[in-house]
């Protein structure tokens, strides 16, 4: 008996993907508001707590999400789900938090 069905792979690529999307998504933000924005100082403490919540929490919301895409909403796809997965982790762990970080540093050329 075989427990470790392609199914289950996916589900386990979607837990990582999303707990992985939301916690660059916490960090990077934190960047941005230390760096650019020079709101607070940097507090590693504080942004590992925050990595941590955001991982457990918005991730797991995530992981749900990325699974169900991945399945249900592209079926003649020539990407696999777990490609899908990867993609919508960039997507949102990366590609959100680097569009507000250009946004931030726009604003503050334009506005300084």
């Amino acid at each position: 008996m075989n427990i470790f069905t392609p199914s289950n792979h996916i589900a386990l690529a979607a837990i990582a993907g999303g707990m992985t999307s939301a916690g660059l998504n916490s960090v990077i933000a934190d960047y941005v508001n230390v760096s650019i924005r020079h709101t607070q100082s940097f507090n590693l403490k504080t942004a590992l707590s925050k990595f941590l919540i955001s991982s457990f929490t918005l991730g797991l919301l995530f992981s749900v999400i990325f699974y169900a895409f991945a399945m249900y909403a592209y079926p003649n796809a020539s990407l696999t789900p777990v490609q899908i997965i990867a993609l919508f982790t960039l997507c949102f762990g990366l590609g959100y938090p680097l569009l507000d970080m250009l946004m931030a540093l726009i604003r503050n050329k334009i506005f300084a």
